[in-house]
Order: structure tokens, then C-alpha cells, then sequence
């Protein structure tokens, strides 16, 4: 899925259809991954998509539409979002209280099969943080 993900934020940027990307990337500690922005085809490569992406994207969606602050001649972004179901929800919502401007959204729906609970992962593990893992094709950490 990753992979598909990437290829198709490359297409995005070089067809010029968007000015923005927000994604997830590897973070910097095991099992974790982090919001990112890619504002061009080359930095694509650093997407992932898998059940470590936890965070809800939509929430850095109305800032970046206010107009509060810009000149009078300013243009909103093309924007394109990777979201989960469950965020999609919100994005919706955003769009129908006029918070982002829909012509200038792009959701890129992503299929969700659970977030990891790194809890449970934790606790299985004695209270002890994983030092690195990935997610197995049968589900498994």
C-alpha cells in the first residue's frame, strides 16, 4: 500500500494537481510514525501507510485554510490528505462548516485494517518498549 501511496503523490505533483501532501512517515522511535508534509514529487519516497499511522490528518486542515493573517490576494492550497475512514468522518465535517474550502481537497482514502494498540504490544512485552517491528502480511507485529 505504501507503495501505491507514493506513486501516486508523485503522479499528483508532476501532473501539477496539487500543492501540498499531508501523510505519514517513519518516526523516530519504534513502532511510531508521524504527520508529514511533502510539498514536492521528490520528497514522496518518505510516505508510509500502515497500522502505526494513528493520527487524524484532518486536524491541520483548518488552520492552513484560514484566511486570518494573509494578504488580501492570497490563494488557498491544493491539498491532498491520506485518510483512514474514521478521518474522513472529519474531513467531511470540516468541509460542510465551510472550514476548508472543498474544491481545493484531495482525500486520498486509505484502507484500514486497526491501529496497532502499542499498549497491548508493550504489556506483551513485560512493560518493555520495543526496540524496532513491523507489520506482518497476516497482521501480526
Amino acid at each position: 500500500m505504501s507503495d501505491d501511496l507514493k506513486v501516486l503523490a508523485k503522479k499528483l505533483f508532476d501532473d501539477g494537481k496539487i500543492d501540498l501532501l499531508i501523510g505519514y512517515e517513519r518516526g523516530t522511535l519504534p513502532l511510531r510514525t508521524t504527520p508529514c508534509f511533502i510539498t514536492n514529487a521528490e520528497e514522496a519516497d518518505k510516505l508510509v501507510w500502515d497500522g502505526f499511522c494513528s493520527n487524524n490528518l484532518a486536524v491541520y486542515l483548518p488552520r492552513l485554510f484560514s484566511r486570518e493573517g494573509r494578504p488580501k490576494q492570497w490563494k488557498p492550497p491544493r491539498v491532498a490528505v491520506v485518510a483512514k475512514g474514521c478521518d474522513g468522518r472529519s474531513l467531511v465535517g470540516l468541509v460542510k462548516e465551510k472550514q476548508v474550502p472543498r474544491e481545493n481537497l484531495l482525500i486520498l482514502g486509505v484502507p484500514c485494517r486497526g491501529i496497532v494498540d502499542l499498549k497491548k504490544v508493550e504489556a506483551a512485552l513485560d512493560g518493555n518498549e520495543p526496540a524496532d517491528g513491523e507489520i506482518a502480511e497476516d497482521g501480526a507485529i
